[in-house]
């Protein structure tokens, strides 16, 4: 991995261990950052964090106050991160109870929160330990349904939005979408959007 990525991500661990109360159990990175395939300006840089403690309101703030704040920090990694933060007991709970999630569109408080498919099967068969203990084999693991559910899911979204092209960047991932689907169906294995669509 990219030192200085992983350099991002020890400073993130760290940090959000102390806004625990270091009860920071286990940060995983995973996606095209373990590909080496992940781009400045387009990729994200995504994140599993499991805690010990019980999630609530208070460490919603504390986070999403952290975010704004690394986000004006110098190196673009700290913009690019997204991901999920749950308590272990949750794991156990097919994720149910607070959740705290970064996405493109912000921060949410949820009362649960799954990973897809794709994403969980990328974090447990690849998914990189940045911090604490590896705990993926408590995690269940996505069978061929929960894939071919995402894909017709997915199907069924790029008839409805994807029907012109557009000059955004992002429009590109409908064609790494497809991609990455197609490579499942042919290995059943998943990789980074740009090995799936060579």
């Amino acid at each position: 991995m990219n030192p200085k990525i992983l350099d991002t991500l020890e400073t993130f661990s760290k940090d959000i261990n102390n806004i625990f109360n270091k009860n920071l159990k286990s940060l995983y990175v995973y996606g095209s950052a373990i590909y080496d395939d992940l781009h400045v300006g387009y990729s994200d840089l995504d994140f599993f964090a499991v805690v010990s403690n019980q999630i609530n309101e208070d460490d919603f703030y504390s986070l999403k106050d952290y975010r704004h704040r690394i986000k004006k920090s110098s190196s673009p990694y700290f913009s690019m991160l997204e991901g999920e933060f749950i308590s272990f007991i949750n794991l156990k709970n097919t994720f149910k109870g607070n959740t705290i999630c970064w996405g493109g569109s912000g921060e949410k408080l949820d009362d649960k929160y799954q990973l897809s498919g794709f994403s969980l099967k990328g974090l447990i068969d690849n998914g990189f330990l940045v911090f604490g203990e590896d705990i993926r084999k408590q995690f269940s693991y996505p069978n061929d349904e929960i894939f071919l559910s995402q894909i017709d899911n997915l199907i069924k979204t790029i008839r409805k939005y994807a029907v012109e092209p557009s000059e955004d960047i992002h429009s590109i991932d409908w064609l790494f979408l497809i991609c990455q689907s197609i490579y499942w169906i042919e290995t059943k294995n998943i990789t980074c959007k740009t090995k799936a669509t060579q």
